[in-house]
């Protein structure tokens, strides 16, 4: 419930500020910062008695490291909820179309959570929220250094090496029978990255390729 009603306070935050496709000035994230607190009291108006909720309303910006806001929080300052929220919350965002940015593919997204996570987030928190969500969703095609490869499964715990379909050589020929690897266990190939809509189609388009390959 927290975490489906932590930014109830962006209700009061102007919609062309929220809705703003360049950099915000100063006094606009200033407002922007404020939602938290909006979002707090908004909540314990609207008669929610729960401190956990209201401490994930108040708290889901805060960071690690105290560099936060409102309240620069750090470590176990924060609400143990609020720490949780605070991961999916920056997995959202950079995930989801704003009017600023596009939306981040899975593998990208965690490559920029990486770069800061033991600031940021709890570090226990944070590898237990990737071995849930997958890096390289199922479906995905991947750059690898031995082809191209569908993404077949991903378990629990090894979101980083996905069982896959290899269905071309590393010089982009298709393979007459689709090769499975469990990258778990075979670690002579690598990924190398996850293609974007339109290099696929680019690629796809030079191929005499059979269309239930990616199936």
């Amino acid at each position: 419930m927290g975490a489906m009603l932590h930014d109830i306070g962006k209700i009061a935050i102007s919609t062309d500020i929220l809705n703003k496709k360049s950099r915000l000035s100063d006094l606009e994230f200033a407002e922007i910062k404020h939602h938290p607190e909006v979002s707090m009291e908004r909540l314990r108006q609207a008669g929610c008695f729960s401190e956990n909720i209201i401490d994930i309303a108040d708290q889901h910006h805060e960071r690690i490291d105290g560099s936060g806001y409102p309240g620069n929080l750090q470590g176990e300052q924060i609400n143990f909820f609020a720490r949780i929220v605070a991961i999916a919350d920056v997995y959202d965002a950079l995930t989801s179309m704003r009017p600023y940015k596009k939306a981040y593919k899975p593998h990208i997204a965690y490559g920029i959570m990486s770069l800061n996570a033991e600031k940021n987030f709890e570090g226990e928190l944070f590898r237990r929220f990737f071995e849930n969500v997958a890096i390289y969703p199922v479906g995905s095609i991947l750059k690898t250094d031995a082809g191209m490869a569908i993404v077949k499964n991903v378990m629990r715990g090894k979101v980083k090496t996905p069982e896959i379909y290899l269905f071309t050589d590393e010089n982009i020929i298709l393979r007459s029978k689709p090769l499975h690897i469990d990258l778990s266990r075979e670690s002579s190939v690598k990924i190398e990255g996850v293609y974007d809509d339109y290099e696929l189609y680019t690629v796809l388009s030079m191929l005499d390729y059979n269309p239930n390959i990616l199936l």
